[in-house]
């Protein structure tokens, strides 16, 4: 295994674009789910979501991306501060849209940045911590795919829909299944 500080340039450059890669997969994988549905199936609140649709969990996922394309301009990422979209949450072809526009955004020399948070429930005194916008990309890959995760089960409720084996699976979980079948 090599450890990371002897990791040449052009080997980074690889791990960055293996990450983007499988997000834009990943995002790929989402925008032909929201193409794949109804509206009605795109908004319906519902109760193995514990009352969410799978709009608001599409909505969820787009907004992190933007929070973090917003920190790379500004170098302060901040999460928790994020509008909430309704139109992305009732609008699948807006969300087809951002979609789009994140896969087209994401590739990008790292950068050091903030990430702004507060854990704390008695204030709103925010907190940092120092990260970079390839650190932030993996977090926002492994958030997307614990939502696709979750959509997956609404998605298993609409008859007759076709759900990928790999929608919402972890990339180590991919490569675990990979290793057993050989």
């Amino acid at each position: 295994m090599t450890h990371i500080n002897k990791l040449t340039t052009e080997e980074f450059q690889d791990i960055h674009v293996d990450l983007i890669d499988f997000i834009n997969a990943s995002l790929t994988q989402l925008r032909h789910s929201i193409s794949a549905i109804e509206q009605t199936d795109y908004l319906a609140k519902r109760g193995i979501l514990f009352g969410a649709s799978i709009g608001s969990h599409i909505r969820h996922i787009l907004e992190l991306f933007v929070e973090l394309e917003k920190g790379y301009a500004s170098g302060l990422v901040q999460y928790e501060a994020r509008i909430r979209d309704k139109d992305l949450e009732t609008n699948p072809i807006l969300a087809i849209s951002m979609i789009e526009k994140i896969s087209a955004s994401l590739l990008k020399p790292n950068k050091h940045l903030q990430l702004s948070f507060c854990y704390n429930l008695h204030s709103n005194k925010a907190s940092y911590v120092s990260t970079n916008y390839w650190r932030e990309l993996a977090y926002n890959l492994e958030h997307l795919i614990h939502h696709m995760a979750i959509i997956r089960i609404g998605l298993s409720e609409i008859p007759n829909f076709s759900i990928p084996e790999d929608y919402g699976v972890a990339f180590a979980t991919l490569q675990y299944r990979k290793s057993c079948a050989q």
